[in-house]
């Protein structure tokens, strides 16, 4: 009986992880298929078909990071943390995921209220936040309209501050007091584990995440980051 249940416990998990991972490479394929379907138009010119090799080509190498990360767990994982100029990283993602936004007749405006801030983190990771929370206000506005992301810096407690504000269905007060748990979504089929890593991985970079949200009003996602590293990794 002991055998069985511990069994059936590496399946559980087996399958939490599978799910996951499944979740986690979707946005980055999603990506990659679109561009795809972009460079098969025939007035493509040269240098857009450049650029969106190039962007297909670090999503490529982004699903491999993952694909690592997936497969080193339950060992210590490192980060590869290095010095990142911020708003060159919220430009190159909102760049990524504009076009899918623009299919849903939703436009992203970006607002940098200081003109470079610059800290030690895992790009790729703050990367996948950043996505995660782009594409579930798309999800939450299928009317369309208008996402906006803004980056400043507070002197006083020397964080780096990211707001995502969307226009889309919003939360009830019961639903944003789950909002962090694994597998609570409130799409129909969403999986809800997105938002639950993006928790992780910004905790772990020693910030935090915060959420404003109305029902039928939108919600606003505001991530803090420290000026600099505040651990070497876990």
């Amino acid at each position: 009986l002991q055998e069985q249940v511990i069994a059936s416990e590496k399946l559980s998990t087996l399958g939490i992880l599978g799910t996951g991972f499944a979740h986690e490479i979707k946005n980055p394929l999603t990506a990659i298929i679109g561009l795809i379907q972009l460079l098969q138009k025939p007035d493509i010119d040269l240098n857009t078909q450049e650029n969106y090799l190039n962007i297909i080509s670090k999503e490529l190498e982004r699903i491999k990071d993952l694909t690592n990360q997936f497969a080193s767990l339950g060992k210590p994982t490192l980060f590869k943390r290095k010095s990142c100029d911020i708003d060159v990283l919220i430009k190159n993602t909102v760049a990524l995921v504009k076009n899918h936004a623009l299919l849903h007749n939703i436009e992203i405006k970006y607002e940098n209220k200081k003109n470079s801030l610059k800290t030690e983190v895992d790009e790729s990771q703050i990367k996948q936040v950043l996505i995660n929370l782009l594409q579930n206000a798309i999800d939450a506005m299928q009317e369309g309209g208008e996402i906006t992301v803004s980056l400043d810096f507070n002197e006083e407690t020397e964080q780096i501050k990211i707001m995502v504000q969307d226009n889309g269905v919003g939360m009830t007060a019961k639903e944003l007091e789950s909002i962090s748990k694994p597998f609570f979504s409130t799409k129909e089929r969403g999986i809800g584990l997105g938002l639950h890593i993006s928790y992780q991985i910004i905790e772990s970079h020693g910030g935090k995440i915060r959420v404003n949200s109305i029902k039928d009003k939108g919600s606003t996602f505001t991530l803090y980051l420290p000026a600099y590293s505040q651990q070497e990794g876990i």
